[in-house]
């Protein structure tokens, strides 16, 4: 039996890295020929539920300042690796991928795959841009989630070996069909950063009129919701425009949503709108680094919009207001091409690749 270890920044937010580790880590748990331990460098309590039979360990520390946790931290890490003699490591997080690597290398461990998470831009700047190129040539694989990160990394990081493996989508067979879901535009997401739930107000809000019979959805926290929230009170939209918070499951939204609408202007693999897409929502989204290229043909199952085109987005979310069969074409696509992301087959891919090495 093969012993893999799952590293992670921390489990308890509700990121996509997190919802995603879980779901790897859940999925290969179901692998007879392979154990999983997960380690988070944070606290063990998660938001997302791991398998039982999964041994999950945490972080814990009194120090408050960050710098001051990086050496302590470094040494329970190798203590931790040590204690679980692991087969191959996982690691997911450009922030702490090095760090990993460096804890494997000392302890001789030679099996390392590193996901990055974010956006590719982030892998070239700054602390990243120069650590990350030299420690990721120690790890087997830089397993990115497009095409478009691994074309943009390649060159910086061309002594690693980079495969494209997106993120795992469920397969929803019984979605609710188009022409009984609500005249509801959903978004999903952090509210705050590059995220833009600000924009998608504003866009609601010059078209709402003309379609009154339409409601706008968040589903989210972060530092910009009371923000948003008191921009939705001033224009006297709180009865068309919804906050729902930080939920763990979503699924009766997507189910019940006819329109997912998402502004971020940088991605590393938008889950969310896989998701989306997954359920049958007709999905408009900024063709921002990377991701909703990798998912949305334009036109086909979907709207890509040029970053900053705010009126062509206007335009085409008014289109889909209006027109019920573009909503259904762009549906109907949409769940043939998220077959490509298939849970199962994404895991099994994984599966092979880690049984291989």
């Amino acid at each position: 039996m093969k012993q893999i270890l799952i590293v992670v920044p921390s489990l308890s937010k509700s990121g996509g890295l997190e919802r995603v580790a879980c779901m790897i880590a859940n999925d290969l748990s179901a692998y007879p020929s392979l154990k999983i331990v997960v380690i988070s460098l944070n606290s063990s309590d998660s938001f997302y539920a791991i398998n039982n039979d999964i041994q999950v360990i945490g972080f814990h520390s009194s120090f408050k300042l960050k710098p001051l946790k990086i050496v302590p931290l470094f040494c329970w890490l190798v203590f931790k690796i040590l204690k679980v003699k692991p087969d191959t490591i996982l690691s997911f997080g450009e922030g702490h991928n090095s760090f990993v690597i460096a804890a494997s290398l000392l302890l001789n461990i030679r099996n390392v795959f590193v996901f990055n998470r974010a956006s590719p831009i982030s892998s070239l700047k700054g602390f990243r841009g120069v650590v990350n190129p030299f420690f990721y040539a120690f790890a087997n694989y830089l397993i990115v989630q497009t095409k478009q990160a691994k074309k943009i990394l390649k060159k910086k990081y061309h002594n690693s070996k980079i495969e494209v493996i997106p993120n795992p989508i469920s397969i929803i067979s019984d979605s609710t069909p188009m022409d009984k879901k609500k005249k509801k535009i959903l978004n999903v997401g952090y509210l705050g950063g590059q995220k833009n739930q600000n924009l998608l107000i504003d866009f609601y809000t010059s078209i709402h009129k003309k379609n009154d019979d339409w409601t706008l959805h968040f589903i989210g926290d972060g530092p910009q919701r009371k923000h948003l929230e008191d921009t939705v009170k001033k224009l006297n939209l709180s009865n068309k425009i919804f906050f729902h918070g930080k939920l763990k499951d979503i699924s009766a939204h997507y189910d019940a949503s006819s329109i997912f609408a998402f502004t971020s202007h940088t991605e590393g693999f938008p889950n969310v709108l896989a998701e989306a897409m997954s359920y049958g929502c007709a999905c408009i989204s900024f063709d921002c680094i990377s991701g909703p290229s990798d998912l949305i043909d334009n036109n086909h199952n979907g709207f890509l919009i040029n970053i900053g085109d705010h009126s062509e987005y206007i335009h085409k979310l008014n289109s889909l207001m209006e027109n019920a069969e573009l909503r259904e074409t762009f549906s109907q696509h949409a769940l043939l091409k998220v077959m490509k992301f298939k849970r199962s087959d994404i895991i099994s891919k994984l599966y092979t690749m880690i049984i291989e090495d």
